[in-house]
C-alpha cells in the first residue's frame, strides 16, 4: 500500500474537478478526522449533514456540529450546550426513552447567540420529540428546520397463553375445552 501526504490537491487544468480513485473504489476517512466545506459544495463536507452518535447521552454535554444525539432523560433533565454557530452548522437530538415530557431536554445557545431569533434556552418537552437545527446567521441563530413530535414504534399486542391457539386474520383465538387456564 502506498501513502501520499500533501496539504492540497489541485487539478492540472482549470476544469475545477479532482478525482479521487476510480468507480467502485472506497475512500476511507479515519475516525476523528474532520471534513470541512470551504464554499457551497455538496457531498463531502456540505453543510446541514448529520452523522448520528449512537452512544446515548444521559448528562449535560456540549454538542458538535454535524452530529445527532440520542438523549436519555429517564434519569433526569439534560442540557445540551451548543458550540459557537457558523452558517451551515447543524446538529440534531432525539428522545431516546420517550421521557422529554417528564424530564425536559434544554438546549442552551453559546454566549449571546440565538435559537430561533431569541438569546434564550430552548426546551424540548414532548414525548418522543426529535429536532434538527441549522445555524443560519447571527439574527436568527440556530433554526429548528425539522421537528417531530411523533414517535413511531413497533405495535404492542396483547398476548395470551393456555388453550389451543388458532388465527383469524390479525386475531389469535384461544380455545379451552373442559377445564384449563387462559392467561392474558
Amino acid at each position: 500500500m502506498s501513502e501520499v501526504k500533501v496539504n492540497k490537491i489541485s487539478p492540472r487544468t482549470n476544469c475545477g474537478t479532482v478525482q479521487l480513485g476510480d468507480s467502485g473504489d472506497t475512500i476511507t476517512i479515519p475516525a476523528g478526522a474532520t471534513i470541512s466545506n470551504s464554499g457551497t459544495a455538496s457531498g463531502f463536507g456540505s453543510t446541514g449533514e448529520i452523522s448520528w452518535d449512537t452512544t446515548k447521552k444521559t448528562a449535560t454535554f456540549t454538542a458538535v456540529s454535524g452530529v445527532g444525539y440520542f438523549c436519555d432523560t429517564s434519569g433526569g433533565a439534560i442540557t445540551v450546550n451548543l458550540p459557537a454557530g457558523t452558517a451551515g452548522n447543524s446538529f440534531a437530538v432525539a428522545d431516546y426513552t420517550n421521557t422529554f415530557q417528564t424530564n425536559n431536554l434544554t438546549i442552551s445557545p453559546n454566549g449571546s447567540q440565538k435559537i430561533g431569533g431569541e438569546a434564550e434556552d430552548a426546551v424540548l418537552s414532548t414525548e418522543g420529540q426529535s429536532a434538527y437545527f441549522v445555524y443560519v446567521d447571527d439574527t436568527e441563530g440556530w433554526k429548528n428546520v425539522i421537528d417531530s413530535t411523533s414517535n413511531i414504534t413497533g405495535t404492542t399486542y396483547i398476548t395470551a397463553t393456555g388453550g389451543t391457539p388458532s388465527q383469524d386474520g390479525d386475531y389469535e383465538i384461544r380455545t379451552i375445552k373442559g377445564t384449563g387456564t387462559c392467561c392474558v
